[in-house]
């Protein structure tokens, strides 16, 4: 292989190199630019994330904290059927859980037979909602509770 060869072979790696290096490089780079872009966290590579932490306290500790969504249920002592209490956090719980992971249940029993939800999100209250009516009250309170993490930043 004489000199002219190997300038050529060494500049074609060059070009390799960079388009390698491009091509790891700017799809992580393009999920940070959309997830500024659209304030959206679960959008960032690389981002510590719920099952990474598995919980509000580890959050905590590395200096990530939001404002917290405090789901209160008034659950009617007279009713029937086989939903209870844990299955209703669980249910709920895991709807909340695809957008946060700052929320808490507190259950009260009222007489009756219904399930009225307020979702209080700092000093705001959303509700009661029955359970058809479930969607729009954590719609709410999410907007209300990005909105008041988005003023606290």
């Amino acid at each position: 292989m004489d000199h002219a060869e190997y300038e050529r072979e060494s500049k074609g790696a060059g070009w390799r190199s960079a388009l390698i290096i491009a091509g790891l490089a700017l799809p992580p780079l393009a999920l940070n630019i959309l997830s500024h872009f659209f304030d959206n966290p679960y959008l960032q590579p690389l981002n510590l994330t719920q099952e990474g932490l598995s919980g509000i306290g580890e959050l905590e500790e590395v200096g990530i904290s939001g404002t917290k969504i405090d789901v209160r249920v008034d659950w009617g002592t007279e009713r029937t059927g086989t939903l209870t209490q844990e299955k209703f956090a669980n249910t709920l719980g895991a709807a909340l859980r695809s957008q946060t992971v700052y929320y808490s249940f507190h259950f009260n029993e009222v007489p009756g037979r219904s399930i009225r939800v307020t979702f209080v999100v700092g000093q705001n209250s959303y509700g009661p909602f029955s359970t058809a009516e479930l969607s729009d009250g954590m719609k709410l309170a999410l907007t209300a509770q990005q909105m008041t993490n988005k003023a606290n930043r």
